[in-house]
């Protein structure tokens, strides 16, 4: 009991000091002071005791402890819940307010994150929620899964878990890795059901739905996106993200490819709640703060965290996709050092506002920023 009592008590105590410690470096910034000696000295930053059980009881305790507490970005709520008014559950319900994937049959919620091996993961789920692929190209794969899948909206899970257990999983990564693959992509280069998160809570009070998402650390996310996006620009959506350049002066005029610094105030001049899927928190899109995810996966480990992840839902022969003959690199597509790269070519400046943005995020699945600071 003695030393059950202490592992708590030291997990506790990590992430208040973790929260401490960032109050301490925000201000020290904004005094134009940054105490550096303070960031590489915190141990609590990064979470090393990194299982499935772990992930989740300190999901549990970031949100005992911020639920209430103002984020370092722009929004003026916290982690306490305030999602769309409507109630969800559609086929054609927007991807923002209904990010989970509804897998009826298997009783399986899917919180379904753009670049955390999404467009695998489609192919993976495809023939499992008979949905139909025309074509073998990406597009194709993505508008399928849009036009074709059911989903909810977190508040509608929770109300239709009331009803059937759903299990809930999600699969994340490093916020920055996801940033800079986003980045590369986009400037370079029978149908199912999705339901919104409240249609989601009411459709549970039927059915217990098994509701899972897999995150990764956002900023490994965000420089995935960063990638993706506007360094692959791949066709798919690419008049939305030339919307996009648009905004970002000189890059239609001159006719040429945003750097990743231009994409960085890209992003920070929106809000986390408004911003594109590609590099939305974790925890704007899928809530799990509302939701008790059964299963949370990252990218980082995914040789371990996907055959975990595809035995508790029941899916088979799919091991070894994310297996050991997939190494790190090539299951993520962008690792640590191509993020690096990118992150070398930001301020320290833009680096802390964008680790604000991602705050939370990295409070509650315990990724950390430090090895991207100039």
């Amino acid at each position: 009991l003695m030393s059950n009592f202490v592992k708590v008590s030291s997990k506790k105590l990590c992430l208040t000091g973790t929260a401490l410690c960032v109050l301490m470096l925000v201000h020290s910034f904004l005094l134009k002071t940054p105490t550096w000696s303070s960031i590489k000295s915190n141990k609590c930053l990064a979470d090393h005791t990194d299982d499935t059980d772990s992930r989740r009881a300190r999901i549990k305790s970031v949100c005992e402890i911020h639920r209430s507490y103002r984020p370092l970005h722009r929004p003026s709520r916290g982690l306490g819940i305030n999602l769309p008014s409507s109630t969800r559950k559609s086929m054609k319900c927007n991807s923002r307010d209904c990010p989970l994937l509804v897998d009826d049959s298997r009783s399986l919620a899917f919180c379904f994150i753009s670049k955390v091996a999404s467009t695998t993961l489609k192919g993976i789920f495809a023939p499992l929620l008979n949905v139909t692929v025309s074509g073998s190209d990406y597009d194709t794969m993505h508008w399928a899964f849009h036009n074709q899948t059911l989903r909810f909206g977190p508040r509608t899970l929770l109300q239709h878990g009331e009803r059937r257990n759903y299990t809930k999983a999600l699969f994340v990564r490093h916020p920055f890795e996801r940033l800079v693959s986003t980045y590369i992509d986009k400037a370079f280069h029978n149908q199912t059901l999705r339901f919104g998160p409240r249609t989601l809570l009411q459709h549970g009070e039927r059915r217990n739905y098994t509701k899972a998402l897999f995150v990764r650390h956002p900023f490994e996310r965000l420089v995935s996106t960063y990638i993706d996006k506007a360094l692959r620009g791949r066709k798919e959506m690419a008049w939305a993200y030339a919307l996009y350049w648009d905004k970002i002066p000189g890059v239609r005029a001159e006719n040429r490819t945003p750097t990743f610094s231009e994409f960085v105030e890209f992003v920070l001049a929106t809000t986390p709640e408004k911003s594109d899927d590609h590099w939305t928190p974790y925890y704007a899109r899928c809530h799990p703060c509302l939701l008790d995810y059964d299963f949370v996966g990252k990218l980082e480990t995914a040789s371990r965290d996907f055959p975990m992840f595809f035995s508790l839902a029941g899916i088979r022969g799919q091991a070894g996709v994310f297996g050991h003959n997939n190494s790190r690199h090539n299951v993520r597509g962008v690792n640590a050092t191509d993020s690096k790269y990118y992150f070398n070519q930001l301020s320290f400046s833009q680096v802390m506002r964008l680790y604000s943005w991602y705050f939370y995020d990295f409070e509650l699945f315990g990724y950390d920023f430090r090895d991207y600071l100039p």
